[in-house]
């Protein structure tokens, strides 16, 4: 409809009963929904903005990667590579404060752990496990280009 023609680029919020509500005019480059955070990401030259319905929004101004949430829904695991002003892996807890520094080193990949006591990061080739709970990154291979979870979930 015309209302809808008339919107200027950028990030709305709309349901089936409210027309599409601004949530922050920017040229978002990539948007995802984290079920275990149970909120959406958009990432762009702003920043990374983080909102849900009837929900807060929250800006990580300085971030400019889409996170990997925990699969317990409690972190937010940000990284940028060499490329970025700041790479690195931070730790965010869901309101957006940060809880840490993880990592100064460039970051390409991360995953969590299945059980959120860890993540698996890759830098230059290089695949590192950090457990949470005061670890130092281990480094468990080299070469690895893409890291990925094989087998089956855990049963409940």
């Amino acid at each position: 409809d015309k209302e809808i023609a008339a919107l200027q680029p950028g990030l709305y919020w709309t349901s089936a009963t409210h027309y599409p509500v601004p949530v922050m005019k920017c040229k978002w480059q990539r948007l995802a929904f984290l079920p275990p955070a149970n909120r959406f990401f958009a990432a762009g030259p702003g920043g990374v903005l983080s909102f849900a319905a009837n929900q807060e929004k929250i800006s990580f101004a300085e971030e400019e990667n889409l996170p990997e949430a925990s699969p317990d829904g409690k972190w937010l695991a940000f990284f940028a590579a060499e490329s970025s002003p700041k790479p690195g892996l931070r730790l965010y807890a869901p309101d957006g404060k940060l809880q840490r520094q993880l990592t100064g080193e460039p970051v390409q990949f991360v995953r969590w752990q299945p059980d959120s006591s860890a993540l698996f990061y890759l830098s230059s080739g290089d695949l590192f496990r950090l457990v949470l709970d005061g670890g130092t990154p281990r480094k468990m291979d080299s070469g690895v280009s893409y890291p990925g979870w094989v087998g089956a979930s855990p049963s409940p």
